[in-house]
């Protein structure tokens, strides 16, 4: 699945977009870990040398997102008894240029 993300970091607008390669859940821990590639990415010139804080910024804001149970939905679903179950945390992996960060 792909998307598109859109921040507003320190008043300027960043464009993401990803692409899931995959997720798994460990429901004994009620942890989920996400898998996502970064395809693209656009940071203003303006604060372009705080790249590397923004990656990781992404990252907590992506196992915040998919960590939330409206998000959550369509990872919890237990195909037995489609019974839902939240997890409590969510893990995101993202890759970017070929690095997980």
């Amino acid at each position: 699945m792909y998307t598109i993300w859109d921040f507003y970091i320190k008043g300027h607008l960043i464009s993401v977009e990803t692409k899931e390669i995959k997720w798994n859940r460990n429901k004994e821990k009620k942890e989920l870990y996400i898998y996502k590639k970064i395809l693209k990415l656009e940071i203003p010139k303006e604060i372009e040398n705080e790249k590397e804080q923004i990656l990781k910024d992404l990252k907590e804001a992506f196992g915040e997102a998919f960590g939330d149970p409206f998000y959550a939905l369509n990872y919890n679903k237990d195909k037995n008894n489609n019974n839902n179950k939240f997890f409590e945390t969510c893990i995101a992996y993202l890759e970017y240029n070929g690095e997980l960060i």
